[in-house]
């Protein structure tokens, strides 16, 4: 892709389409921190795909840090943002820089599923509505995984793709919750 067509997805991701929608306006927050952190204060044209790429992973690993049960909840929503941007950006990154980081884009996006899953049980993190907290994040890491998986070529690391398919989408084939089970098929 061109990096007209990412300046355009950047720039939609930027203005919320519903202003009062609190994920609209969670992701445009977040996609606008990560473009600047990418461009290092330079402004949009020296920001590309890659860039945008590279600091959307290390801010995702940065988000699993935190073994707290309240920061876990409070990361939630920063989670889905930064797994929606991904999604979005890995359709604009060269597949010799999918398939260069892709082990650690791989370990990031496997221990997502694993940090959810290891959340205490009586920890409610979820919204009446299904749309936040533990199902969206793990919604959008089986979207960011399938994704990652359909832009890589038959070179890429074996090891780092059976790795990623099996710590993502497959492990999330048997799962008790139905939005999450469909987004992994």
């Amino acid at each position: 892709m061109d990096e007209q067509s990412f300046s355009d997805v950047l720039n939609d991701l930027r203005s919320p389409a519903k202003k009062r929608d609190p994920r609209s306006i969670r992701l445009a927050a977040v996609t606008s921190a990560l473009v600047d952190v990418a461009g290092n204060g330079l402004g949009d044209a020296s920001v590309t795909a890659s860039k945008v790429y590279a600091a959307t992973v290390t801010a995702i690993e940065g988000t699993l840090q935190s073994k707290d049960g309240a920061q876990v909840a409070d990361s939630l929503a920063t989670q889905v943002a930064l797994l929606e941007l991904l999604q979005m950006t890995v359709s604009h990154v060269s597949n010799a820089i999918l398939k260069a980081t892709l082990p650690l884009t791989s370990r990031v996006l496997r221990a997502v599923v694993a940090s959810v899953e290891a959340v205490r049980a009586d920890m409610v993190l979820e919204t009446k509505d299904e749309l936040g907290g533990i199902n969206a994040v793990l919604r959008w890491a089986c979207r960011a995984s399938t994704e990652v998986l359909k832009r890589l070529d038959a070179s890429a690391d074996e090891k780092a793709v059976k790795q990623l398919f099996g710590g993502t989408l497959l492990a999330l084939f048997r799962d008790r919750r139905p939005k999450v089970r469909k987004a992994a098929y």
